[in-house]
């Protein structure tokens, strides 16, 4: 992958509950901590191949696969506690659940042997990581331990503002001070913001999954919102003032679909339906969705889940 040096970036970490914002300086190898290897060098023990690009794809779309998947507590997997937790993910988020982003084909004692088998007993050096850049980086923890920051969206002012999908809130960040600002969702209770984005007009513009609407704020205590029948998982902003969304669980059809916030109305459209993979498993859903140059095209990615 080709990193470009960048004046600043601001990530949201959403099992840390926290925000990150660093300033690229000259080029460096920056090693991990002292006894932690990087997700990269536990996947370097699985052999390449078919199996591992499945796996990736099931496994790592959530979370990293590193020390604390691998050996919880220090201590190495065995098959059998592989396949339990094998099971216990499928029942979160296998093929016939509300979230299916593993494959219809995933096989639990199947899975564990292959682990068990690769990844024995002894020491996982980190790789090196070529072309890495140092940072200075500062964190801004969230007011709410617990809370996720999922998404995040810098205003032209610098100031920084965040999804609390946990919190069904938004926050203000001023990077400079750390201070962190309310901005509270009048839109529903148990808002569940997710996304966030600003459009050509100046309004920020949040997904709200639960509740399953697209809201629009301008100066922070206008509102406005629109039912879109589907929890949405992200939202992108047209030239042409409309804000195309996903549905993030639809299925049969899959769906994605606009907010003319004008005409104030919304519109869906089917996603054509998924050509069968090998052996007759198909699966997949809408995970992000960007506007052409113009009002005649449109972009989704999708998940494959088989």
């Amino acid at each position: 992958m080709k990193v470009t040096p960048l004046a600043g970036a601001i990530v949201a970490l959403g099992s840390g509950a926290a925000i990150l914002a660093g300033a690229w300086v000259p080029p460096a190898h920056r090693p991990a901590p002292m006894g932690t290897a990087r997700s990269s060098a536990w996947l370097a023990r699985l052999p390449d191949g078919e199996a591992k690009r499945k796996f990736i794809l099931d496994c790592t779309g959530c979370h990293q696969f590193d020390e604390k998947i691998a050996r919880p507590g220090g201590t190495p997997r065995s098959e059998a506690q592989w396949a339990e937790a094998v099971i216990r993910m499928l029942g979160y988020a296998g093929a016939t659940t509300s979230f299916p982003v593993i494959g219809a084909d995933r096989d639990a004692a199947a899975t564990a042997t292959w682990l068990a088998k690769h990844l024995a007993p002894g020491d996982v050096p980190d790789l090196p990581v070529a072309g890495s850049k140092r940072a200075d980086v500062r964190e801004y923890l969230m007011p709410v331990p617990h809370d996720l920051p999922h998404d995040l969206v810098v205003e032209p002012g610098g100031a920084v503002v965040i999804t609390g999908m946990f919190t069904h809130r938004l926050y203000r960040l001023d990077p400079e001070s750390g201070a962190l600002t309310e901005l509270p969702i009048p839109v529903v209770e148990s808002a569940n913001p997710r996304a966030i984005d600003r459009d050509g007009s100046g309004r920020t513009w949040v997904v709200l999954g639960q509740p399953q609407r697209l809201a629009a704020m301008v100066a922070d205590t206008q509102w406005r919102s629109w039912d879109v029948g589907m929890y949405p998982h992200s939202l992108a902003p047209a030239p042409d003032g409309k804000v195309w969304f996903n549905g993030h669980f639809t299925r049969d059809p899959e769906l994605i679909g606009f907010v003319d916030p004008t005409r104030d109305m919304v519109r869906t459209f089917p996603v054509p339906h998924t050509r069968p993979w090998p052996g007759g498993r198909a699966g997949r859903f809408p995970t992000r969705s960007a506007p052409g140059p113009t009002d005649a095209s449109g972009w989704a990615s999708c998940r494959a889940t088989a």
